[in-house]
């Protein structure tokens, strides 16, 4: 099932594309809503998330995707087809990627085109939970309890979705747009949403009694043209899949 919320989504759309922040009212009521004390009349998407998917019950997918003109690489999470890649360690798990990207500690770029990301890694911590499953819907997962890097716990869902691996372990993935982290800047205040100031792509499961998180941080000109991969590599993650020779 695909939800769409026009204000979420034209909002990320004009980030990638740089375009003027929208104004107004969007295809959602609760977009245009007060959300609660925010003092200022602006609705955060992470609560239009919550209603739709309120409306729509149990979500095992929901994709904010955005429009077909817009960033239409990102929407499609397909790689490339003649591209080859391999399966790298991140903390105590791995991920696959292109075999051309370079990596350096947390940072990953292209020799050709440049940066990919500043900040790509992965940590665990002890949990009592099982599976994924017992820390409820997914849309309900509070994201400060991840243990992600500073100020990713207050991002807006973009997009969230359940993945189960051949295994039968159970992974969580969210898109997140990460907010300032002093709110917007005057000029900016009565706009529905922040533009976000990075996109963060995150994967958890539980493995041998610990959560385990990965997490991808990118800036607009990287989410603008990497977005598709970085996205495959995020669903590529793993804690049981081999590591390329």
């Amino acid at each position: 099932m695909v939800v769409r919320i026009s204000c979420v989504v034209l909002a990320i759309a004009a980030w990638c594309e740089g375009l003027a922040p929208l104004r107004g009212g969007g295809g959602l009521e609760a977009c245009g809503a007060p959300s609660a004390g925010d003092g200022g009349g602006v609705a955060s998407r992470r609560e239009a998330f919550r209603q739709v998917a309120a409306l729509g019950g149990s979500l095992s997918t929901v994709a904010l995707g955005m429009p077909a003109t817009v960033c239409r690489g990102i929407a499609d999470d397909s790689p490339a087809p003649d591209a080859t890649f391999v399966r790298v360690a991140y903390g105590p798990g791995s991920v696959e990627m292109p075999s051309t990207w370079k990596r350096d500690g947390p940072r990953v770029a292209d020799p050709v085109l440049g940066s990919i990301s500043d900040s790509i890694a992965a940590h665990s911590v002890a949990t009592d939970k099982a599976s994924m499953a017992d820390f409820g819907k997914i849309e309900k997962v509070p994201l400060a309890n991840l243990g992600l890097a500073s100020g990713r716990e207050k991002g807006d869902f973009v997009g969230a979705k359940t993945r189960e691996a051949l295994d039968g372990k159970l992974y969580y993935e969210w898109d997140l747009a990460v907010p300032p982290p002093n709110g917007c800047p005057r000029s900016e205040q009565e706009v529905i949403v922040c533009p976000p100031v990075e996109v963060a792509l995150i994967s958890a499961t539980i493995d041998d009694g610990k959560l385990v998180v990965f997490e991808c941080g990118v800036g607009k000109v990287q989410w603008k043209n990497f977005g598709r991969q970085l996205r495959t590599m995020r669903s590529s993650f793993s804690t049981t899949e081999p590591l390329s020779s």
